[in-house]
């Protein structure tokens, strides 16, 4: 069964994110750390629902990553891509499950934390944290102005 599961969760309005540039403002080190942060709080919160953690996958980031530079370059929150995204995916994971959640955040002490905390907070993006899935992909931009944005792929193979 092909299922292809997404939601969209705009914490702010297209404007309010706008952003032409296209490099991304975090060093590798401040990249890896707020990837790793997202995954911590998700993990954290599957736990307390008795839940198993999700396990890091660097091809499935490097996808969301991707993705989150070309929200970036396209000035909103969208899944543009994001059959191209699970074709990829299903080369490395055949017969898989696929979702998907996006935001954007201005950058403040904890933004890993708050766009979680939405996420958990919208249903369809909750739906997709507590999904039966095992593999999952976060990648984190953020632009010179300090708008963060974030993709986070989830896959049950």
């Amino acid at each position: 069964m092909n299922r292809i599961l997404f939601s969209i969760l705009l914490l702010f309005s297209a404007s309010s994110c706008a952003v032409r540039q296209t490099s991304n403002a975090l060093s590798p080190e401040q990249q890896a750390s707020m990837e790793k942060k997202v995954l911590v709080h998700v993990n954290d919160y599957r736990k307390s629902k008795n839940l198993s953690p999700l396990v890091s996958s660097e091809s499935l980031a490097m996808l969301a990553r991707t993705h989150s530079m070309g929200m970036q370059g396209r000035d909103k929150i969208d899944h543009n891509g994001f059959s191209g995204r699970v074709s990829k995916v299903r080369k490395q994971y055949p017969e898989t499950y696929v979702a998907e959640n996006v935001g954007c955040k201005h950058r403040d002490s904890v933004p890993e934390k708050t766009v979680v905390d939405s996420w958990i907070n919208s249903q369809a993006h909750q739906a997709n944290i507590l999904g039966n899935y095992r593999y999952t992909g976060i990648g984190v931009t953020q632009s010179a102005e300090g708008k963060v944005f974030f993709t986070q792929l989830f896959v049950s193979p």
